[in-house]
């Protein structure tokens, strides 16, 4: 997918979310369940949680989440997920274009499984930031 010409990386992903389905796999990312499993759950943080599945996962491990994704339909998706699961509670939903902002606090994992854009990025910065 491409951007149309001047539309910001916020009116995109609200674009590709609007046109989703709010419908999710239900299932975690192969690489997360497989670093993750055995770790003693924490305060974890979640760069571009999209539909939720990877945020869900952690929750019904023992995490509390913040999951972070540019788009409020993404997210508004994700939290409908959680809900779902009965993992609402647990989780921290917060909207950042993280080019200009990123959410506070601590974290024993971070996860950035699904960090990309078709937009310039500084994505370097912004894992060092979150690491």
């Amino acid at each position: 997918m491409k951007p149309k010409e001047n539309q910001s990386p916020i009116e995109f992903w609200e674009e590709v979310y609007a046109n989703a389905s709010p419908r999710t796999k239900g299932q975690p990312s192969a690489a997360l369940a497989r670093f993750a499993s055995d770790r003693l759950p924490g305060h974890a943080l979640e760069l571009g949680c999209a539909k939720g599945d990877d945020t869900v996962w952690l929750a019904n491990k023992g995490w509390t989440v913040v999951a972070v994704d540019i788009s409020a339909t993404a997210l508004s998706y994700a939290e409908a997920n959680a809900q779902a699961h009965g993992v609402l509670g647990k989780i921290d939903f917060q909207q950042h274009d993280l080019a200009h902002s990123f959410p506070d606090g601590e974290f024993d994992l971070v996860s950035a499984m699904f960090l990309q854009t078709p937009f310039e990025f500084a994505r370097e910065a912004v894992l060092k930031q979150a690491a």
